[in-house]
């Protein structure tokens, strides 16, 4: 089994295969045909680009911090928000009957990496429910700003 720093340290591989799912199975391409959004390969790979480098903080923080620490929490909502982002292309593709880019990954490795991690959380009392309700909230937020960005129609 997985130490919790291990867990935490393979949020960014999972975010990166992800990326490249999208990227091969062109998201930008599909999101613009479903949602009309300004999504371009360009706008897609520049965006992603702090989205890394913050997941990457977070979970390198995240696996050598102590019990309760905010990188903790943090590192807990990044891999939260990453998994609602899968439920994203679950719905999505069922909605719009046709493979989301990004569902097999979401499936493959979000799903199980959150499960597991979360669990781990919570043997390795990390985290109490207070905390672990903030970090849901947390991913719920950024969650609904990130995919509420398929809908713009001009960079703002």
């Amino acid at each position: 089994m997985f130490t919790t720093q291990q867990l935490f340290l393979l949020v960014p591989i999972a975010l990166f295969l992800h990326c490249l799912e999208e990227w091969f199975l062109d998201f930008p391409s599909w999101a613009r045909r479903r949602f009309g959004s300004i999504t371009t390969r360009r706008f897609y790979f520049l965006s992603h680009i702090p989205i890394f480098l913050v997941v990457i903080h977070l979970s390198v923080t995240g696996a050598r911090e102590d019990n309760g620490g905010i990188y903790i929490l943090l590192a807990v909502a990044a891999q939260l928000a990453l998994a609602m982002n899968g439920v994203f292309h679950l719905l999505a593709s069922l909605l719009f009957r046709e493979y989301s880019p990004g569902l097999v990954t979401s499936v493959v490795f979000y799903f199980p990496l959150s499960w597991v991690l979360c669990e781990q959380v919570f043997a390795d009392r990390l985290l109490d429910s207070g905390q672990f309700l903030c970090a849901t909230g947390i991913a719920a937020i950024t969650t609904v700003l990130v995919v509420s960005s398929l809908t713009w129609r001009k960079v703002i």
